[in-house]
């Protein structure tokens, strides 16, 4: 069975991170997630800005492990790299990108997975099923993305991109100072590799939904401008070996603050937080 990693990233959206890790551990198919929450000043806002105090509660399920770490805000694709470089990526087979702010049914992951061997591709995403904008819910309306027009290759609402092991080395071969969405860079990269396969899967149960909250962007032209300037903004480190190695322990040159939490399956009040110093 494949093993699976979830990664979010999350700036100040202390409920909605609570949410985000609390659905993953609601999933039917046992996932590892690995949460990089950021600040702009760590070590001025380490008080008011890390979170995770708000997630010692939080009781893993499935021995499923939940690492969260804080530290400085950094460019959105350097940002989701600091996630990832939390666990040795080569304990897991698909790697999902989940973001903080939307809602993903139990089954979620389950569904994910069972297409993945199914189709056997390296990089995927779905429409959603379902948006709430606000207080209104909408489980009419369907986005297939935030207003791209990829053509066929379309690969579905970021929110749901799932990637192999291929896919997700390519990913973190990115030069870590790309400048611009994570989205669009990823996406560039990817549909240049002609040995990746993409793949949009269905939604048929209604397994995601699209959260418009007022400080997130949804639909618009930006996303066009975003995809016709993506070749520039992304740095690739084709000609200098980069290799994004998994990490036995939690200490992290580009931190300010280093910390890390693994929550544990039981006796959540032994429940353990590590600081590290430069």
């Amino acid at each position: 069975m494949p093993r699976v990693l979830a990664f979010t990233c999350s700036r100040y959206r202390p409920v909605l991170l609570r949410n985000s890790i609390l659905q993953m551990q609601h999933q039917t198919y046992r996932v590892d997630h690995a949460v990089y929450i950021n600040s702009d000043d760590p070590e001025k806002d380490q008080y008011i800005t890390d979170y995770t105090d708000l997630l010692n509660d939080v009781v893993s399920k499935n021995g499923n492990k939940v690492i969260v770490s804080f530290g400085r805000s950094f460019q959105q694709h350097r940002n989701h790299l600091e996630a990832l470089r939390l666990v040795d990526l080569d304990e897991y087979d698909l790697f999902l990108k989940i973001d903080d702010d939307d809602i993903y049914k139990s089954y979620y992951v389950e569904e994910v997975v069972k297409d993945f061997g199914e189709n056997r591709w390296d990089f995927s995403g779905n429409h959603c099923v379902g948006v709430i904008n606000g207080a209104r819910w909408r489980p009419d309306l369907i986005y297939k993305n935030l207003g791209a027009k990829s053509g066929d290759e379309d690969v579905g609402m970021s929110g749901t991109w799932a990637f192999s092991r291929s896919a997700i080395n390519e990913i973190t071969s990115i030069d870590e100072e790309s400048r611009g969405f994570e989205d669009n860079i990823w996406e560039a990269k990817l549909k240049n590799n002609p040995d990746i396969k993409i793949y949009r899967r269905q939604n048929n149960n209604a397994n995601y939904i699209y959260n418009i909250h007022g400080k997130n962007i949804s639909t618009g032209d930006w996303l066009e401008i975003r995809q016709e300037n993506a070749r520039t903004q992304l740095k690739t480190a084709d000609t200098k070996e980069k290799p994004m190695s998994g990490i036995t322990s939690l200490r992290f040159a580009s931190h300010f603050i280093k910390k890390a939490i693994p929550l544990l399956p039981r006796d959540i009040a032994k429940y353990v937080r590590q600081r590290f110093s430069q």
